[in-house]
């Protein structure tokens, strides 16, 4: 992922243990879902979550809406 200030973010997807999620993570990616989106909680070396927060947006084609457990 590419930042506005010329920063990259790479990010490592798991398809293996979770290939729905992944596949639903690049969808969303490739559909540009979460353009004007906002990172709003970060834990060094474990978790970043962002989002839209409320929106109604809809979902890419190719995205499973409730992906198994």
């Amino acid at each position: 992922m590419d930042l506005a200030n010329g920063g990259r973010v790479v990010i490592q997807l798991a398809p293996t243990f979770a290939p729905t999620h992944v596949a639903n993570i690049k969808a969303l990616a490739r559909g540009r879902y979460w353009n004007g989106a906002s990172i709003y909680r970060v834990q060094d070396d474990y978790v970043a979550q962002w989002g839209l927060n409320s929106s109604d947006k809809p979902w890419p084609a190719g995205v499973t809406a409730k992906p198994p457990a």
